[in-house]
């Protein structure tokens, strides 16, 4: 018996040593207050990754528009043999490299450097052409298109990056009262339903002693089940906010945290008129559209010249020896030759291009149109939201009058009841107004905090303008 003890008691131990080795440690709860929240979300948001990524896209973009005027170097050959008789050349092969420069008035020079040994004979050989665009190309306007439009995309990307952190900040703010509002809410609700259920079990001991009716104790009892419900409810809706809360931080299904916000509400001090003009200047889509007039306008006027005829100067330049001995072409007086001309390749009629010119003018006065209707919608945005602050502060005051004219009534209905002159109806009711004037009130107070950060992302001061780059 006393070797099954021993047994027992070294199993025991064992597996107890085992189960602590594997036992996982208490997870850290994380405090989230705005800084710490702000943060997160600027560096792990998949969104904000995302928009960042076509912004790096959109600077490599510009970087390859403008590798178009780096030098290029691109080296050229052939080897064969040419046979028939008296005509043949025998061994026959070139070697060489083309040096091919665009400059940003359109001018476009290639030297090419290569030697050539055909019909038994080496022909080292320097040829140069520069060509010169006098109506169609001319001008940095249109050999920069490319680079223009890879900057205007670029200023596009960083403005729409600009504003996803905007309205991810907003967001993120939003969710961490949202919580706050929701941890409120479930605490009421657990508050009322304690109250209810000393309703509840008063009224069954005033049935028992006959002080009470039937129909106060199921009365309380529905209450009661009500109560439990709207509780239960409210815990469901705080684990939604909170899970939301995660995957905009990209945090894991698992992760604990905490909320620590401040809940101050203050009137806003700013007017209709500043606060206009403030959005007016800050907003990016304000600046964004003025840059797509600019654009469009830029197209037209390389459309516009896309009506040109083209007609292209060129200037080229040789310098030849050949010899059958390689090294006696170095030797012996080279030969040059120069020329210039003119070259000429247009459409006279060019059905497309004429409509693409139109299309630039109506695009035109579509972007200006664009950016009146901008102005007018940010007008809108900024009344809406100063009328809701309004409204937010107005229902504040109410509701905390209402509390407190709840409460009373609440306190007399108890009263009446501990004393047997009222059914449990009147308090039942008294402990619903009062219920909702809380949650109205708290309601209120959080939508106005909310509000606060909806203005200033409307006035477009939520995060700092950041400087875009030339036009």
């Amino acid at each position: 018996m006393r070797q099954y003890s021993s047994i027992y008691f070294w199993s025991l131990c064992i597996i107890t040593f085992s189960c602590s080795l594997f036992s996982e440690e208490p997870q850290e709860i994380i405090v989230l207050n705005l800084e710490t929240t702000l943060k997160r979300a600027l560096q792990y948001n998949r969104e904000i990754l995302s928009s960042l990524d076509a912004k790096e896209r959109a600077e490599m973009d510009v970087s390859v528009a403008y590798s178009a005027f780096d030098l290029a170097i691109i080296p050229s050959g052939d080897l064969g043999y040419i046979g028939g008789g008296t005509a043949g050349q025998g061994l026959a092969y070139t070697a060489g490299v083309d040096l091919i420069k665009k400059l940003a008035c359109g001018t476009r020079i290639s030297i090419n450097p290569y030697y050539q040994k055909f019909n038994y004979k080496y022909h080292p050989n320097v040829n140069t052409v520069i060509t010169q665009p006098l109506l169609r190309g001319l001008g940095k306007r249109y050999t920069h298109a490319q680079t223009a439009a890879a900057k205007f995309a670029l200023r596009s990307s960083l403005r729409s990056f600009q504003m996803a952190q905007s309205r991810l900040i907003l967001r993120a703010i939003t969710s961490l009262y949202e919580i706050a509002k929701m941890e409120k809410n479930v605490l009421l609700y657990k508050e009322s339903y304690e109250r209810i259920k000393k309703f509840h079990q008063a009224s069954i001991v005033k049935e028992r002693i006959g002080m009470g009716d039937p129909l106060d104790t199921y009365r309380a009892s529905i209450e009661l089940t009500q109560a439990e419900d709207s509780l239960n409810s409210a815990k469901e809706q705080l684990q939604e906010k909170e899970d939301a809360l995660r995957d905009l931080l990209a945090f894991s299904a698992d992760t604990q945290f905490r909320v620590e916000v401040p809940i101050v509400h203050t009137p806003s001090p700013i007017k209709l008129d500043e606060a206009v003009e403030t959005a007016l200047k800050h907003r990016l889509e304000i600046d964004q559209a003025e840059d797509q007039v600019a654009e469009d306008r830029r197209l037209s006027k390389i459309a516009k010249n896309r009506l040109l005829p083209e007609l292209n100067l060129v200037v080229n330049y040789s310098n030849i020896a050949p010899d059958q001995v390689f090294t006696e072409t170095w030797v012996k007086k080279r030969q040059s030759s120069y020329g210039f001309g003119f070259t000429t390749s247009s459409d006279v009629n060019s059905p497309g291009n004429k409509a693409a010119y139109e299309q630039s003018l109506t695009e035109i006065d579509s972007a200006i149109r664009d950016v009146e209707q901008t102005k007018a919608t940010l007008t809108f945005e900024v009344r809406r939201a100063l009328r809701n602050l309004e409204r937010a502060l107005e229902k504040i005051e109410l509701q905390q009058k209402q509390i407190k004219m709840s409460e009373g009534e609440l306190r007399l209905a108890q009263i009446k009841f501990d004393r047997g002159m009222t059914n449990n109806f009147d308090m039942i009711q008294a402990e619903k107004s009062f219920r909702g004037s809380e949650m109205n009130c708290w309601q209120a107070v959080i939508d106005h905090m909310i509000g606060e950060y909806q203005l200033l992302a409307t006035l477009g001061l939520l995060v700092e303008k950041q400087s875009i780059g030339d036009n």
